[in-house]
């Protein structure tokens, strides 16, 4: 007679979980999809750094010409391309109020490069007390592969291009 075959206590049974090759082909579909999502990022945010500078530098240009025609005065704004900055003589700034207002692009959050400054051959733009600039003209800034440009108008719109 046949006794049936009886199995072991402790039968090995297979157990979840991965395979080393299944974890190999994994690694290397998200190291494809890396590769081809972090320049993609690093043009998002070239562009959205650039468009941050470029609005941040039209505010300071608008509010310059503002405070030339609330104090029925000139109001300069003075570029620096060498350490990429600008300044608002007699403006204070918002956070130190002994200080004139200052911003430098090169710094956190902007990152940019003053790449040149023309108000009639010189690199500053003064506003007279009407908030009329003495010269028009625009600055170029960029970040990466991103440029702006912030028009001033001869009657002192400010636009970015």
């Amino acid at each position: 007679m046949l006794t049936a075959f009886r199995q072991p206590r402790f039968a090995s049974r297979p157990t979840p979980g991965f395979t080393l090759v299944e974890l190999l082909a994994v690694t290397v579909i998200l190291g494809l999809f890396a590769t081809l999502a972090v320049p993609r990022y690093g043009r998002i945010v070239a562009r959205q750094r650039a468009d941050a500078a470029a609005t941040r530098l039209a505010l300071d240009l608008r509010m310059a010409r503002q405070h030339a025609r609330t104090y029925s005065r000139s109001q300069s704004v003075m570029f620096n391309l060498a350490v990429h900055e600008y300044t608002l003589p007699n403006v204070p700034d918002l956070d130190h109020s002994q200080r004139d207002h200052q911003v430098r692009l090169a710094a956190s959050p902007y990152h940019a490069t003053l790449t040149s400054v023309n108000f009639g051959g010189k690199t500053f733009v003064t506003f007279d007390g009407y908030g009329i600039p003495k010269a028009s003209g625009q600055v170029n800034l960029t970040i990466g592969v991103e440029t702006r440009a912030v028009l001033v108008s001869a009657t002192g719109e400010v636009t970015i291009q």
